[in-house]
């Protein structure tokens, strides 16, 4: 898709977080739609589980149309790593190294938003979502310098790619055992700036929606 023929999404988008237990029976979950394909299925898997109430512990962050509260799409964080690839005889011995550190385990937009930008006019939806992930991680730890953190990405998923090299995360070693390329951010740095307030409300920002939405309220006759 070409940038002229991308949609702008109506209103700014805000940034909430929920943990594993909040997730469960949630009926936005439940009417997320992740489209086709192997990567799809992986993400329709991991909702599937917050909705039960059967995932491990994680953070999620939901990206949501500020105006009408529409899901646009998820982040989910696992703080304290991912004890199964650790686990595993055959993970590779850099991705065992890595895998106490905290795990980006799904960025998705619901298919009905694929190809939207925010009201800024070039912010992409996924990097907002990612961003999302990011600060509920930073919010929990309480800083804005983050640990080191990880994702595995599908090899021919550029898109992806794409959305985590503007968060400084690079390419790490790739193996036979492990068909999915390994991203890490080094710890330390700083998320890049945020899009401005009228495209995207972060964590701790609250009012504006309030405001917003007073903004929008029908007028009463008297």
């Amino acid at each position: 898709m070409r940038i002229s023929e991308r949609n702008t999404l109506g209103a700014p988008v805000r940034v909430t977080v929920r943990t594993k237990e909040e997730c469960a029976g949630d009926p936005q979950l439940e009417g997320f739609r992740c489209g086709d394909g192997p990567a799809a299925h992986e993400v329709a898997m991991i909702v599937a589980n917050l909705v039960s109430g059967e995932a491990l512990p994680q953070l999620v962050a939901l990206v949501n149309d500020a105006a009408s509260g529409a899901l646009l799409g998820i982040a989910s964080v696992r703080p304290d790593g991912n004890a199964q690839l650790r686990g595993k005889p055959s993970t590779p011995w850099f991705v065992r190294r890595l895998a106490t550190n905290p795990y980006v385990n799904v960025i998705a937009r619901d298919e009905r938003y694929v190809g939207h930008v925010l009201l800024d006019g070039r912010t992409r939806l996924g990097t907002a979502i990612l961003r999302a992930g990011l600060e509920a991680l930073a919010a929990q730890g309480g800083s804005e310098r983050l640990p080191t953190v990880w994702a595995l990405i599908r090899r021919e998923n550029e898109t992806s790619k794409r959305t985590f090299g503007e968060f400084a995360f690079y390419a790490h070693d790739r193996s036979h055992e492990n068909q999915q390329d390994v991203y890490v951010r080094r710890a330390g740095r700083r998320l890049p700036p945020a899009p401005p307030l009228d495209a995207y409300l972060p964590l701790g920002h609250e009012p504006e929606v309030r405001a917003l939405k007073g903004s929008r309220a029908p007028e009463h006759s008297a």
